[in-house]
C-alpha cells in the first residue's frame, strides 16, 4: 500500500507522516510519502501518482487547494481512497463535492485520524481484488478497468458493458457477472446492473447517472438496491 501525504507547509506533511507511520506500525509492506502540492502535482500531470490513499490539507496557500486536488483524483485516480485534513471547517461543505473517506480536524486528529485510516484501508481492501473485469467480447479477450464501467445492460441473451466511450458485446448471465464485480455494483433492474460510483441522483423509480443515462429502478429490486446505495454511500462519508 501506497500513501501520499500533501500540504504546503512541508514541516507539516512530514509530522503527519510520522503519525501515520506510528498508526500503521504493524503493516511492513505500506510505503508512505510526504510531499508539497507542486510535487503533487507533477506526478498528476506526468501520470506518475500510484497511491492507494491520499492525505490532502485543505488549505494551500496557492490557488489550488486540497479539493482542487480531490477533485482531479476522483477523475484520474477514481480507486485512490481521499483523507482531508483542515485546521478549519470554511470547507466542510465544499468536500462533500468530492468522493472522499474522512473529514479529518487537525486538533482532533490523534483520534480521528487513526478512524479514518482504517475506513480508507477498508475500502482500499474491498476493492484491490476487483480492480479489472475480463471479459470476451466478439472473440476477443479483454480487461477492463472496473471504475470505467457505467452500467451492464441486458439485451437477450447478450450483456452490453457500456462505459463512457464504448459498448462490449459479452455472453454471460448476470448473476455470474455480479460475483465478478466490485461492491460498487448494484442490481437495480432485471436488466440493469449500476456502478454506484457513477450515480448522482436517484429516486424511487429512475438513477441518473453522471454520463447522462437515466435507468430504471425495478420494482423486484428497488429495497435492496436503495439498501445497498445507502451502504455504499455511508462508507464514503
Amino acid at each position: 500500500m501506497r500513501i501520499v501525504i500533501c500540504d504546503d507547509v512541508i514541516e507539516e506533511a512530514e509530522l503527519v507522516k510520522s503519525e501515520v507511520r506510528g498508526i500503521l506500525s504493524n503493516e511492513s509492506e505500506c510505503e508512505i510519502i510526504a510531499c508539497d502540492p507542486e510535487a503533487l502535482q507533477l506526478e498528476i500531470e506526468e501520470e506518475l501518482f500510484d497511491y492507494d490513499i491520499a492525505i490532502l490539507d485543505i488549505e494551500f496557500h496557492k490557488e489550488k487547494n486540497g479539493i482542487d486536488f480531490g477533485h482531479e483524483i476522483n477523475s484520474k485516480y477514481p480507486l485512490t481512497q481521499i483523507i482531508y485534513l483542515t485546521s478549519i471547517l470554511d470547507f466542510a461543505s465544499d468536500v462533500y463535492e468530492t468522493e472522499h473517506v474522512y473529514f479529518v480536524m487537525k486538533k482532533n486528529r490523534d483520534r480521528t485520524l487513526p478512524r479514518a485510516l482504517r475506513k480508507a484501508m477498508v475500502l482500499y481492501e474491498e476493492n484491490k481484488e476487483k480492480r479489472f473485469l475480463e471479459i470476451v467480447s466478439e472473440g476477443k479477450k479483454l480487461l477492463l478497468a472496473q471504475h470505467e464501467i457505467l452500467y451492464i445492460e441486458r439485451e437477450g441473451q447478450v450483456l452490453l458493458v457500456r462505459t463512457k466511450d464504448a459498448t462490449y458485446k459479452i455472453y454471460e448471465s448476470i448473476r455470474n457477472l455480479l460475483k465478478s464485480l466490485s461492491n460498487s455494483f448494484s442490481r437495480c433492474h432485471g436488466g440493469y446492473i449500476v456502478n454506484m460510483a457513477h450515480i448522482i441522483s436517484v429516486n424511487r423509480e429512475r438513477v441518473l447517472l453522471d454520463q447522462g443515462q437515466e435507468l430504471e429502478i425495478g420494482r423486484t429490486y428497488r429495497e435492496r438496491f436503495m439498501k445497498q446505495y445507502m451502504d455504499y454511500l455511508a462508507k464514503r462519508m
